[in-house]
């Protein structure tokens, strides 16, 4: 480490942020590499409050915004790293939740706003679920819903089926996230009270439905993703819709094939989704499955 690099992650570690600010008038157009350096430091800061912040340990507008300036010194430094309105968006999406937000609607929207822009600099799996997210919870929040706003979430998370996104890590982290967002939502239309809410969880079934099944032809542990997501839709619904919901997880676990996973936790998760399925279903063979010892890390 250098002792820039000393210096920097210093006050990053003892959080004396004026003091990066006071270094930022010195570099910002000085050597790209201190450049880069400052750059991480403020996106550590940023990265740290952000979590900070769903974490309940800080909830106000005034304390959140300061991550604009942190965003727009992180762009100036390196500019090359072009993820500015993304940045930009997670800090509107903060204020829309904060404890004393004042307009939650207009923070939403500025959210999907730099998420649309961000969106045209580079498209990316991650940033369409993002978008299609803040969409859907913009309904939420305005209470307001047409027939072109369900149109246009569907088509986004289609178009996330054919990015292929990447899995990477642990199944319970970002791996199947898009694939619990499509069944979460397809589902939110029933708790709603628009007229229309069966006809858009009708449509979304069907669509989705297909791309899932497309999906865990290739990627096997879609079948996962996608029973544990119904699995835990399942568990507020009606009991007709219930024991539907039951055969077609049932369907999906006798049709998924042993898959190789690369965390412990993921097939603990995976044996108490058989579990909880053999107790609803008085299925003894299930409850075998979720006790394989031959179904484990190698």
């Amino acid at each position: 480490m250098t002792p820039f690099e000393e210096e920097v992650y210093g006050y990053v570690d003892n959080w004396e942020l004026d003091k990066l600010d006071a270094l930022f008038e010195e570099v910002k157009d000085g050597s790209l590499e201190k450049r880069e350096v400052l750059s991480d430091a403020y996106l550590s800061c940023f990265g740290q409050c952000h979590y900070d912040f769903y974490s309940q340990k800080f909830t106000k507008m005034e304390e959140v915004s300061q991550l604009f300036d942190w965003a727009e010194k992180a762009y100036v430094l390196s500019p090359q790293d072009n993820g500015l309105h993304e940045l930009r968006a997670r800090v509107y999406e903060m204020l829309s939740l904060a404890e004393d937000t004042d307009d939650p609607v207009k923070y939403n929207a500025q959210c999907i706003e730099e998420l649309r822009k961000q969106i045209e600099i580079e498209e990316s799996a991650a940033l369409l679920v993002y978008l299609s997210e803040k969409l859907f919870q913009h309904i939420e929040f305005s209470g307001v819903c047409e027939d072109a706003q369900v149109a246009e979430i569907k088509r986004l998370l289609v178009r996330v089926f054919a990015l292929k996104p990447i899995y990477i890590g642990s199944m319970l982290a970002e791996g199947g996230y898009h694939i619990g967002l499509c069944i979460r939502i397809t589902y939110a239309w029933l708790k709603t009270t628009y007229p229309d809410r069966t006809k858009w969880h009708l449509d979304y079934l069907s669509t989705f439905s297909t791309e899932l099944q497309l999906s865990a032809e290739s990627e096997p542990k879609d079948y996962y993703y996608w029973a544990n997501e119904l699995f835990q839709q399942m568990q507020c619904m009606q009991p007709e819709r219930q024991e539907v919901i039951l055969m077609e997880i049932k369907r999906l676990l006798k049709t998924m094939p042993e898959i190789y996973l690369e965390e412990a936790v993921d097939y603990n998760s995976l044996g108490h989704l058989y579990a909880n399925l053999a107790y609803r279903l008085e299925d003894v063979s299930l409850y075998k499955t979720a006790l394989n010892p031959d179904y484990s890390l190698e």
